[in-house]
């Protein structure tokens, strides 16, 4: 410090040290008495007016520090007197959890035992208490953090406040607040609290150090937003939020950060004048202080929205690296008016004004450059913070619920509610979030039209480096003034017009594009883009004429190799395989893959895709190893291609997880689904419906493996994923609601899987159609719901009425009409119509049998359901030969040891029970091993920890594949 600062310091210390005593309305008075500078009379009232009665926070107060400061450089002759961060006015030099360390003042005793707790050594030491690192025995050994009352601070007053945030502390209880473990009195009479004990960094320090990108940042940020919340919930208001105050510390799953130090927080419940350490002075760190909590006629009446601006100044300097106002808390003054008095920059602008050494280095610290940096700011970022720091708290956010849901739409490129909702932003929007073309479908379907017409090459840019095509402003003006006019009649929230389904909204814009005047080019775009529309909502008729039109329009304008063309025949391709036509879907996505093949080294991923495409047509054929071999294929390239990390190869990792689970290969399918789930979760944040596809595919296979409340709660989490991203009147959200509804059925939930079930057959009636696949599942398993509660003519009626839509759409030859005719046979013999039913088994047997091959859990399935009806025929020999045939199948296909699962646990107890019949020795063995099994995950009171069950309780969910 040069000399002239210290002096200054100094005349301030000497003016403090005479008004800190005095009643507040006094102090202007005696300061101007006693000094002939206006500025410093200014600074010593503003240090003054951030003080604290009696000093009774574990935060220094500022006026206090200078002082003690200002007489100890008095004293050492300003040897050693070096000014490190904590130093400076109205930063804390100790926290609750470790923050940096701190001494205990020269001739203090330390205690060497704090109750139960032995101490360690000192953390840190404010104006009312000391915090020390302690260890705790017994019941478990672990480090705390103690706080304890100072000597000199343990009147009435200090006693009561410190037990008041003792009490708020007390109510806390979230995964992102250091935790209260106890509290008591020393020996001497003092009270302590023993704390969590938090090994962490600061977040900006913890982030910097670390290199953490934008959207890492992102997410640690939403954490502490909803432990903010939680606090205000409870009626806390913490009001000293900063970086100081937020650790990250890690853990085994990963970086966790946790709110600490809520020793000037205020209870909201209590008069409004009123906080936990400081009666009714204004207090706390100046930089991220709100402009109310900085103005004293407002200072009393401070409600949630003053963290909310806190948090914004966190987030402004989490993201640039700078805060917002960097005047010197040393000139109070003067920040206090440009907190009060100017608007924070945009963060991008502010960023964009640094020199350019701050630039890269801050830029270095998100592994971004510097015009990186500044894009990434620039916009929605810009207005979060904005909002989130409007001087008029009016205007703020209205929670801290509200300001992590806004960051999180940011993480998940929705839009966000800050921004004008213009209709380009929200399409270039929907573009971002389905950049890779995974369109889940639903009501946002003039979204998905627009988007795609208006940003077509963006959005292939934005998937693969090499893309270069991109539609010509003519083409993108007519399309786009097409579509407007198409889709008037979708309202502008995205909800369907009454009565009406999607198919009829997207039938409307076909039958309007056959009477428009549309240049070719474009003509050719519209129709992909409806056919697309279609094919992934499965309306595969109308998608089939679509597309088939556009490749006919680009065949004719370009050459066979195209890009555009070569699209459009891999889109024909991949419909004609999903509606069950191989041999149509072969040629084509033949001939997609030579093109690729000859230009495989100048577009890889082209190649890449192409060969996923042909994976997913070997698989539906049932060529399973030549599949395996493909989407290992697609794997390698996108991986030599674009890291381990892309999204792109997490959605290889999720064909080649559904692959496996298809093949009846629960434990090779775990691994690539859990990969899958992590890199969309790192990419797009945890709350993106691409997520909740990897984590509704990993749930199928833990069903599998026995993890029975592992995938509960993962479809649970699901449902809540897709209402968040879609709400509730949208096909992914139904089929959320669907699976989830399986999942309970199989674990004697009935009710609850009754009425899910319900609400998705409802939803999907409505917006799909009544002979939509979709729509038929969910009516499949309300029947399921109605033979588990044995009500049979509803079972039966519901049942029969969904084979007869399957057959009314042509599919009456298909796996899921074959289950279907089992589901019925099992009603049929629960109702006493045992031969009708052993006949009916054995028809889906053989069909099964010379289709899928006996490497398939249906296979099994029917041989079990076979054997328990022989067995009520008094056929035992053939029952007995029959289950134990379905057995030996289920032990092949890695269900049969272990936890196993719960169909193999089924069809030992059937064959149990029929071997009891017999008098044979292993019935009564193979009875307790069926119930142990049942028992490992099933909840009390199942109904098959009774008798045996037999129609199947799966979920009746298909693994959903992103087939790219």
């Amino acid at each position: 410090m040069d000399k002239d600062a210290a002096d200054r310091e100094r005349e301030i210390g000497r003016l403090l040290q005479g008004a800190m005593d005095l009643p507040a309305r006094e102090q202007r008075a005696f300061l101007e008495s006693v000094s002939d500078n206006p500025e410093l009379v200014e600074e010593a009232l503003g240090l003054l007016a951030l003080d604290t009665e009696e000093a009774s926070t574990f935060l220094e107060p500022p006026a206090a520090r200078l002082l003690a400061s200002s007489r100890a450089r008095a004293q050492e002759g300003e040897e050693g007197g070096v000014a490190t961060e904590s130093d400076r006015p109205g930063e804390p030099r100790d926290r609750t959890g470790p923050a940096p360390r701190g001494r205990v003042a020269p001739g203090r005793a330390e205690p060497r035992q704090i109750g139960p707790y032995s101490v360690l050594g000192p953390l840190g030491e404010g104006g009312m208490g000391l915090v020390y690192r302690a260890i705790q025995h017994q019941p478990i050994e672990r480090q705390v953090a103690i706080k304890v009352m100072a000597e000199g601070s343990s009147g009435p007053e200090a006693r009561r406040r410190f037990d008041l945030e003792r009490q708020a502390l007390g109510r806390l209880t979230h995964p992102n607040i250091a935790r209260l473990y106890e509290a008591g009195t020393t020996e001497d009479g003092r009270p302590f609290v023993v704390m969590e004990l938090v090994e962490g960094l600061r977040i900006t320090q913890f982030c910097d150090l670390r290199g953490l990108s934008i959207a890492h940042r992102l997410r640690l940020f939403v954490d502490i937003c909803r432990g903010i919340q939680h606090a205000h919930q409870n009626q806390i208001l913490h009001r000293d939020l900063k970086p100081a105050n937020l650790l990250v510390t890690e853990s085994e799953t990963g970086p966790v950060a946790k709110v600490i130090d809520f020793g000037i927080a205020r209870d909201l419940e209590l008069p409004t004048d009123h906080t936990f350490a400081t009666g009714h002075r204004l207090v706390g760190t100046p930089h991220y202080m709100s402009p109310e909590a900085l103005r004293r006629s407002e200072s009393k009446n401070l409600d949630t929205r003053t963290d909310l601006y806190s948090l914004g100044v966190v987030l402004y300097e989490l993201l640039v690296g700078v805060r917002p106002f960097e005047t010197s808390a040393e000139d109070l003054p003067k920040l206090l008016r440009d907190i009060t008095e100017s608007p924070p920059k945009r963060p991008s602008a502010r960023l964009a004004e640094l020199d350019d050494a701050t630039r890269y280095r801050l830029a270095a610290n998100r592994g971004l450059e510097p015009e990186a940096h500044r894009q990434a700011l620039d916009g929605d970022l810009d207005w979060v913070i904005a909002k989130a720091m409007e001087r008029d708290r009016e205007r703020r956010y209205g929670s801290a619920t509200e300001l992590a849901d806004e960051v999180e739409r940011v993480l998940t490129h929705r839009p966000i509610e800050a921004r004008p909702p213009t209709f380009l932003y929200r399409s270039r929007k929907w573009v971002r979030r389905h950049r890779s073309g995974a369109v889940l479908g639903g009501l946002a379907v003039f979204g998905l039209i627009a988007a795609v017409l208006l940003a077509a090459s963006s959005l292939r840019r934005a998937q693969r480096a090499e893309a270069q095509s991109r539609l010509d402003a003519e083409v993108s003006r007519e399309t786009l003034a097409f579509i407007l006019d198409l889709f008037d009649a979708v309202s502008s929230d995205g909800s369907l017009p009454q009565n009406a389904t999607l198919e009829d909204v997207l039938s409307q814009g076909a039958e309007s594009l056959g009477q428009s005047e549309l240049p070719p080019t474009a003509r050719a775009q519209v129709l992909e883009t409806l056919g697309e529309a279609h094919l992934r909502l499965g309306f595969f008729p109308r998608a089939r004429e679509l597309l088939a039109e556009s490749l006919e329009i680009r065949e004719r304008a370009l050459p066979e190799d195209a890009r555009d063309t070569v699209r459009a025949a891999r889109l024909l391709g991949n419909l004609e395989r999903r509606a069950g036509r191989p041999d149509v879907a072969e040629p084509l996505l033949l001939r997609v893959l030579a093109a690729a093949e000859t230009r495989g080294d100048a577009r890889p991923l082209e190649l890449a895709d192409a060969v996923g495409s042909l994976g997913n047509l070997r698989w539906s054929q049932g060529r399973l190893d030549e599949a395996l071999t493909l989407h290992r294929r697609a794997l390698a390239l996108r991986q030599t291609h674009l890291g381990g990390e892309d999204e792109s190869v997490g959605v290889s990792h999720n064909n080649l997880g559904t692959l496996f689970y298809s093949s009846s290969k629960p434990r090779e399918a775990e691994p690539h689904l859990r990969r899958a789930h992590a890199i969309f979760e790192a990419q797009l944040g945890p709350r993106h419906p691409r997520v909740a596809t990897a984590l509704g595919n990993l749930a199928l296979v833990l069903q599998l493996r026995g993890a029975v409340g592992e995938a509960e709660r993962i479809q649970r989490r699901i449902v809540d994923i897709q209402r968040d991203a879609f709400g509730d009147d949208h096909p992914a959200t139904a089929t959320a609601v669907h699976n989830l509804a399986g999942l309970l059925l199989g674990r004697g939930q009935t009710d609850e899987a009754a009425t899910l079930y319900g609400s998705a057959l409802e939803r999907r009636r409505r917006i799909l159609g009544p002979a939509h696949p979709e729509t038929i599942r969910s009516q499949t398993g309300l029947g399921r719901c109605a033979w588990r509660a044995k009500d049979y003519p509803r079972a039966e009626a519901l049942l029969r009425e969904s084979l007869e839509l399957l057959e009314s759409r042509g599919e009456g030859d298909g796996a899921t009409a074959h289950r279907l005719r089992r589901y019925l046979a099992v009603v049929q013999r629960d109702t006493g119509e045992l031969a009708g039913a052993r006949r009916a088994l054995l028809r889906v047997l053989e069909w099964q049998e010379q289709t899928l091959g006996e490497d398939r859990f249906d296979v099994p399935r029917t041989l079990r359901d076979l054997g328990v009806t022989e067995g009520k025929l008094g056929l035992l020999d053939e029952a007995e030969r029959t289950l134990r045939r379905a057995m030996a199948l289920q032990r092949r296909l890695g269900t049969g040891s272990g936890s196993g699962d719960i169909h193999y646990a089924d069809t030992l107890f059937a064959l149990g029970e029929v071997l009891r019949q017999r008098g044979h020795p292993d019935g009564d063995r193979y009875l307790s091993e069926a119930l142990e099994l049942r028992r490992t995950w099933l909840p009390n009171g199942h109904p098959d920890l009774a008798p045996a069950g037999a129609m199947d309780a799966e979920a009746d969910a298909v693994a959903s594949g992103d087939r790219s």
